[in-house]
């Protein structure tokens, strides 16, 4: 797979690129005009690492179980969840530190050898906030009603497209061991 655009994140930049993609894996960063495929106008970003999730399954489904916890997720362009009990360290703000943070030394980045965890964003469309189209178990929100701006659009995980625009793929997933 190769995608294509004027706005990629790499490393801390953003800017023209093409980033080809091989089994999951991120195999090079091509300069923009060196392919002729369609461009997105989407910017795409590294997958994002949540280092603090309660997915509450088995038990508390009820609260969040994991087919809405994923689907949240994947929504919000976070490609790799990590269970955590209560008390352990916050997220942090950045998209490659909790990876490290984890020990996922390949995830956060878009760079070669790094998994091709993505996200299609668009920071220019405008929406408004409606409870029920939320994926997550609880629909409430201080946000309802709400216009807000910028929107993801898609998210990959290892290459393959796990969310479209409200659309998902079947849950799949696997237990990372740190390096």
């Amino acid at each position: 797979m190769l995608l294509r655009s004027r706005r990629v994140v790499i490393g801390g930049t953003v800017q023209p690129a093409a980033v080809q993609i091989d089994d999951g894996v991120i195999t090079s960063i091509l300069p923009f005009d060196s392919v002729d495929i369609p461009i997105t106008e989407s910017a795409i970003l590294p997958g994002l690492v949540d280092t603090h999730v309660h997915i509450n399954e088995p038990g508390r489904t009820h609260w969040e179980g994991f087919e809405t916890a994923i689907r949240a997720a994947a929504a919000g362009g976070v490609t790799t969840l990590i269970e955590m009990p209560l008390n352990s360290i916050p997220a942090t703000t950045t998209v490659a530190a909790p990876a490290n943070l984890a020990g996922f030394e390949k995830k956060g980045r878009i760079a070669p050898g790094y998994d091709a965890d993505l996200v299609l964003f668009d920071p220019d469309v405008s929406w408004t906030v409606d409870p029920e189209k939320l994926h997550q178990r609880h629909k409430i929100t201080p946000y309802a009603g709400r216009e807000l701006r910028g929107r993801v659009l898609a998210t990959y995980l290892r290459g393959e497209k796990i969310y479209d625009d409200g659309e998902f793929a079947p849950a799949r997933g696997r237990v990372l061991k740190r390096s």
